[in-house]
């Protein structure tokens, strides 16, 4: 994945929505972007390979977007059921959750 071309296509797609996601869904969304992108790891020839799942903890999430583990929990669900993302559960204080982001751009 590229990072400048997924947040543009990302930006692209909430402008073209029929279902269109809050503002705060979004947020998540470019958090959770930047960090995949921090997990990327550079190849020999210079190219970036991105994880396919990395792991966020939640209470990380409820600091930096600053807000409750119950609205964390809706706007990953908005973005869940719109397809822009799969999740799997952690639990609070214990592990982090699994996240894969779903790619705009091939």
């Amino acid at each position: 994945m590229n990072f400048f071309k997924e947040l543009e296509a990302f930006f692209e797609w909430m402008g073209e929505t029929e279902t269109p996601i809050s503002h705060s869904a979004a947020l998540l969304w470019i958090y959770l972007l930047w960090r995949n992108n921090a997990c990327a790891l550079p190849t020999l020839q210079g190219q970036w390979l991105w994880r396919v799942q990395f792991y966020v903890r939640p209470e990380l999430l409820e600091r930096t977007l600053h807000t409750t583990y119950r609205n964390v929990a809706r706007y990953r669900v908005e973005l869940v059921n719109t397809g822009r993302l799969s999740y799997q559960n952690a639990r609070r204080g214990r592990s982090p959750g699994q996240y894969t982001m779903v790619p705009f751009a091939p």
